[in-house]
């Protein structure tokens, strides 16, 4: 168990301790061994509940290793503080139960509603695009972008947007963006050859040929590699 948790149990032992010998100088015996009685009932749930306590969080810290470190380290932190004030209470095995399942319940409800704002506002993202709101699907996307969902996708749908709203600076970014993290996505072929449309309309040309070979030669069974080899003859 640790240190710090068993000394505020000892301590908290003592005091109630020192508070039963009082009652017991004043020859109120009956009332001593209720509260004697009570107070082991309630060390023993103590005891076994800090043990389990120090166990959620290893299994908290383990659980949330992979998710955002400012999260973690607040829920950790958050339970620390819990366990400083369960040592200066004496409470009872299924009130402490209570207290931290109601603690995490409402923290995996608090991560839960943060997944689905992510995840509708992607989807609500890509049904705006289908519908060519761009101006909609751009807020959306980049919501999703500023909580870190499907970063690869996400910045290739913002390359889209700008692409077809003629900002091809951006769109080159985003597509950039995008490559870097996913050079393998089922997209990449369109991603690749709306990015050479895009270098060949802020007259880099030479960049714009590259790509447009580069889909050739790797995509030639898809409508992109057709549409490049028509471009790039378009150049010469």
């Amino acid at each position: 168990m640790n240190k710090k948790i068993f000394l505020g149990i000892l301590f908290s032992i003592i005091g109630t301790l020192s508070h039963a010998m009082e009652i017991s100088a004043s020859n109120n015996t009956v009332l001593l061994e209720q509260k004697i009685q009570e107070q082991n009932e309630r060390i023993d749930g103590l005891t076994s509940i800090v043990e389990g306590l120090n166990t959620k969080i290893r299994e908290l810290e383990e659980t949330n290793s992979n998710s955002d470190s400012n999260h973690s380290k607040k829920l950790i932190q958050d339970l620390g503080k819990m366990i400083d004030d369960i040592n200066t209470k004496c409470v009872t095995k299924d009130e402490l139960k209570k207290i931290l399942d109601d603690y995490v319940t409402k923290d995996d409800q608090k991560i839960s509603t943060n997944v689905k704002t992510k995840e509708q506002a992607y989807n609500e993202g890509i049904t705006l695009f289908r519908a060519k709101q761009y101006d909609k699907a751009e807020e959306k996307f980049l919501d999703a972008q500023k909580q870190g969902y499907k970063p690869a996708s996400t910045n290739y749908y913002l390359g889209e947007i700008a692409y077809y709203k003629k900002r091809h600076k951006d769109a080159i970014f985003y597509y950039k963006k995008s490559a870097g993290l996913d050079a393998k996505a089922t997209y990449v072929d369109i991603l690749l050859l709306h990015t050479a449309i895009s270098l060949e309309n802020i007259n880099d040309k030479g960049q714009a040929k590259l790509f447009y070979k580069t889909i050739i030669e790797k995509y030639a069974q898809k409508d992109s590699a057709k549409i490049a080899k028509k471009r790039l003859s378009a150049m010469k």
